[in-house]
């Protein structure tokens, strides 16, 4: 038999009064997500090596953000646009090795334009 959504406690009524045999959520995860701050430096290298935006900061970023979490000291990103500037990033979790690594990927780029 089956018992009332508003029956159960924390949960609301469904469009039907009755769930039938749904038992509720199923956990996602095994475990809690790991959340880090996230330091990161990001430029736009024009075609003749000057910089024309640069962006730094820190934030809070959570294990699901995939795109944004890192537990690495630092990782680079050098992406060459379709447009003619290429993009370099650093992120990680120590704000010093993030602005080594963005030192060391900006050279880089300036090598790859030259």
């Amino acid at each position: 038999m089956s018992t009332p959504c508003a029956s159960r406690p924390g949960r609301s009524p469904t469009r039907s009064p009755r769930c039938g045999t749904w038992a509720g959520p199923s956990p996602v995860w095994d475990h809690v997500p790991d959340c880090r701050t996230v330091h990161y430096l990001l430029a736009t290298v024009e075609q003749d090596g000057s910089l024309s935006g640069e962006w730094a900061g820190q934030r809070l970023r959570w294990e699901f953000e995939s795109g944004s979490y890192t537990a690495l000291p630092c990782r680079i990103r050098i992406e060459r646009q379709p447009r003619g500037y290429t993009e370099v990033e650093a992120q990680g979790t120590d704000p010093v090795e993030v602005a080594a690594g963005f030192a060391s990927a900006l050279s880089q780029a300036r090598e790859q334009l030259s």
